[in-house]
């Protein structure tokens, strides 16, 4: 099964960008990641980032929340996976993009 539009998959995890929240600090349920690229969409910014095994994944947040966090390449973050649907077996990671 596969989802329509742009999506992260970690092994059989499916996320969309817009569930992904991006924190300054950890809270327990966070995974430590670091910010690659963004790219201003309009009202919308595209964070690239890296988790700390490596795993590429993006989320989308909108100007305001970009800011508010000082979002910028190299800055040390922590993100949750809001929404996350799993789907049987994968063996590889991905990232969509639109």
């Amino acid at each position: 099964m596969e989802f329509i539009g742009p999506v992260n998959r970690l092994g059989n995890t499916y996320v969309r960008p817009h569930d992904i929240e991006i924190q300054l600090n950890s809270n327990g349920s966070t995974s430590e990641a670091e910010v690659e690229h963004l790219v201003y969409l309009g009202f919308e910014v595209r964070v690239e980032l890296t988790l700390k095994d490596g795993r590429k994944l993006w989320a989308q947040v909108t100007r305001e929340d970009a800011r508010q966090l000082n979002l910028e390449a190299g800055k040390p973050v922590h993100v949750r996976m809001v929404h996350s649907k799993i789907f049987g077996e994968a063996t590889e990671d991905s990232v969509s993009r639109p």
